[in-house]
């Protein structure tokens, strides 16, 4: 990259001084609704510094987002706002829109979760970039063009000249957020604000963004705001962390300080709800229980009271105050952050609290790990209740208005070979666009695939004749959806959603349907009597556990499993993730669990495949692929993973992988992930001719098979 943040026409960031660039004192925000005044916002304060990263972490409801959009200036006008933003000894409460029009862009910048959302689809990305910087300056057509390729060109878009003249439809998800930072930076602003920004991407993508988060703070010596309900993504990147709740900071400490010695409950929850990529040792997640709070009335009393596995009668008479927690361990070197920050806690049990133990035991008592009876059998021994041989899919691509005519094939999967045994969970990960969803499809349309086998429970879907086989064989495999909400018929109670499938399959006496429900909503943690209720009355973590009951009633040998955790909070997340472990111990179940987050993966999972392009580049016994990976690929996947643990990821070594996937349109010989590769560019030139025209089979190390070892890799040179 040859660009450069310095711009001659443009006032550079404000030296540090000691002074804070942005003060927050006693902010205070509430919304109207007809069940009362909300108060989302409960009295936030902090100070952000120059060159230095604050990261907001919390639940969703908790407030951060709010936070953030109210220091913007951006809430709705019902919006009730009071208490004070000063941005460089500047009050910006009270400013009128105009007014904050000139801040924001300049002094100000916002990074969002959606990038597409973010820019206007009708224009270029490059004029939009213009537009931004000739909004704020007073600088000439040309001129502005070039500073916008060369921010274009420093956020590490490849061909910044030709693409700055592309429209937003034509990059990737990772890519447009990379334009939408270089509008943000655009005018050297001091503060910028990044709500979420890699919530929707995936980790290879993600780890590149953070990098261009990093690189334009250096250049620009701005402030970072970095909202994120990822711990891991804090530890790599803030200084500072403020945990929220109920509105309400409720811990803030420098973030060495704060993940080797949290001292309020909550913080201390969160923690233990988070899979660690880095931790062979399988233990059970500590979930917090409950749900936050509605914000609506709120009674007297620590708002986390409900939920809090240590708390005593005086927590519910008075809201604690955010207060200094002494040091339990000053002789202890500091490594990172503000040493000078002090750690503060809301918690009147906080000063007992010393590395998550209280009156002798854990704040969170770690609950049981259930084992399978079927762990104690050696897998090849245990049968298989999937096999998929040589399974390929093509799409065709066709062109044409009016009549259409195929051009050309999306290559989605191609040649994939699989099994799962009973008793057994594999994961399924890769990037968007590998072919982890058409894998799944194909599995769960029980028909004659395009190209190979597929074999549930022994039968080859092939051979299945007639309705009647089909409905048998699919009582032996059901389906969690991402999206629980979506999953479930709004229209329906839980009863009639959980009766659903018994009375597709043959099922017509009510007596036994009721008690078939009844079990279900048990098995799964929820109270039978909630039965008469819709899913709208439920959280988001109570829905997915309604959408594992229904997959569960027809008494199925295989679940499969699509981001099941995704959509929910990391300590909804650990519940079901526990609740999952649980049923397959109970009942014997087996999983293919597909999921974008290796952390999950590495805590869930007996085995992993990792699939690239359609095809299958690596699989193993997961701690073997994820202490030893040996494909490039799974190594820059791991590699990106961020850990909960700021010393850790100081010291990582990450494989940035370059580009973006290329087209599954082309059916090139050779290996797939040739230009992508690190490996690729140490090899000579016989060698990089191996792997551009011959298409590496999936064998032991080496490149030779290895009957006796359970990990393989589509490499030539590993």
């Amino acid at each position: 990259m040859t660009g450069s943040l310095t711009n001659p026409d443009v006032a550079g960031p404000a030296p540090d001084t000691g002074a804070p660039v942005l003060s927050v004192r006693d902010l205070r925000v509430s919304f109207p609704s007809e069940a009362g005044r909300v108060d989302a916002v409960r009295g936030v304060d902090f100070d952000l510094y120059p060159g230095r990263t604050l990261g907001i972490v919390g639940e969703s409801g908790s407030g951060k987002s709010v936070t953030s959009m109210a220091v913007m200036g951006l809430l709705p006008d019902y919006a009730a706002v009071s208490g004070s933003v000063t941005l460089g000894g500047r009050e910006l409460l009270g400013l009128d829109d105009e007014a904050m029009s000139g801040v924001r862009g300049r002094d100000m910048a916002m990074i969002f979760q959606d990038p597409l959302s973010s820019l206007t689809p009708i224009f270029t990305v490059g004029g939009q970039i213009v537009e931004a910087l000739q909004v704020h300056q007073d600088v000439a057509q040309d001129a502005a063009w070039k500073r916008a390729v060369e921010l274009l060109d420093l956020v590490g878009i490849p061909r910044a000249a030709a693409r700055a003249r592309s429209f937003p439809h034509e990059f990737s998800g990772g890519m447009r957020q990379r334009v939408v930072i270089a509008m943000a930076i655009a005018n050297d602003p001091r503060v910028i604000v990044a709500d979420e920004p890699t919530t929707a991407l995936d980790v290879t993508v993600q780890a590149q963004v953070l990098d261009v988060l990093r690189l334009a703070r250096a250049e620009t010596g701005a402030a970072l705001i970095m909202i994120t309900h990822d711990l891991g993504v804090v530890a790599g990147t803030a200084d500072d962390v403020m945990v929220m709740y109920a509105g309400r900071p409720v811990e803030t400490a420098p973030v060495d300080e704060l993940f080797a010695r949290p001292r309020m409950p909550y913080t201390i929850g969160l923690l233990g709800a988070v899979p660690r990529v880095d931790a062979r040792q399988r233990t059970p997640l500590v979930p917090i229980v409950g749900n936050p709070p509605l914000l609506i009335n709120q009674p007297p009393g620590c708002p986390f009271d409900p939920r809090c596995p240590v708390s005593l009668p005086e927590c519910g008479e008075h809201e604690p105050a955010l207060l200094t927690v002494a040091a339990d361990r000053p002789d202890t070197p500091f490594t990172g952050g503000d040493p000078a920050a002090p750690h503060r806690a809301a918690c009147i049990r906080a000063p007992e609290i010393r590395d998550g133990l209280i009156d002798g035991g854990p704040v969170y008592p770690t609950p049981e790990l259930p084992v399978s009876p079927a762990a104690a059998i050696p897998r090849e021994r245990r049968a298989a209740v999937l096999e998929l041989s040589g399974l390929s899919k093509t799409f065709p691509l066709l062109k044409g208005s009016l009549f259409k005519r195929r051009v050309g094939s999306v290559h989605a999967v191609t040649e994939v070979d699989l099994d799962i045994r009973e008793g057994e969970t594999v994961g399924l990960v890769g990037e968007s666009g590998c072919g982890k969803t058409t894998t799944l499809l194909e599995i769960m349309n029980l028909r004659p695939p395009e190209r190979g086998t597929i074999t549930v429970a022994g039968v080859d879907v092939a051979t299945l004749r007639g309705r009647g086989e089909e409905r048998e064989l699919r009582r032996r495999l059901q389906m969690v959806f991402q999206d629980p909400m979506g999953a479930l018929d709004p229209r329906l109670t839980v009863f009639d959603i959980l009766a659903e499938p018994l009375r597709a399959l043959g099922g017509s006496d009510g007596v036994v349907i009721g008690a078939r429900v009844s079990e279900l909503m048990e098995l799964v943690g929820l109270d039978p009597e909630h039965t008469d209720r819709f899913p709208t009355a439920f959280s988001g973590g109570q829905r997915q556990r309604i959408g594992i009951a229904r997959a569960l009633a027809t008494s199925p040998s295989l679940v499969v499993l699509d981001e099941p955790v995704s959509a929910l909070d990391v300590s909804i997340q650990a519940g079901v993730i526990n609740l999952l472990d649980e049923l397959k111990a109970k009942l014997g179940l087996s999983y293919l669990f597909v999921a974008h987050d290796l952390s999950v993966v590495r805590h869930i999972a007996d085995r992993v495949a990792v699939m690239y392009l359609g095809r299958i580049v690596e699989i193993g016994a997961v701690d073997e692929v994820f202490d030893d990976p040996r494909h490039p690929y799974t190594q820059a996947l791991l590699s990106a993973i961020p850990v909960p643990d700021p010393a850790v990821e100081r010291s990582r070594r990450r494989v940035i992988l370059s580009g973006d996937l290329p087209s599954p349109t082309d059916d090139a010989t050779g290996c797939r992930f040739v230009s992508r590769c690190p490996l690729h560019q140490t090899l000579d030139e016989t060698q990089r001719a191996r792997c551009t025209d011959e298409v590496p089979a999936l064998t032991g190390s080496g490149g030779s098979d290895q009957h006796g070892s359970d990990q393989l890799n589509a490499c030539h040179f590993r």
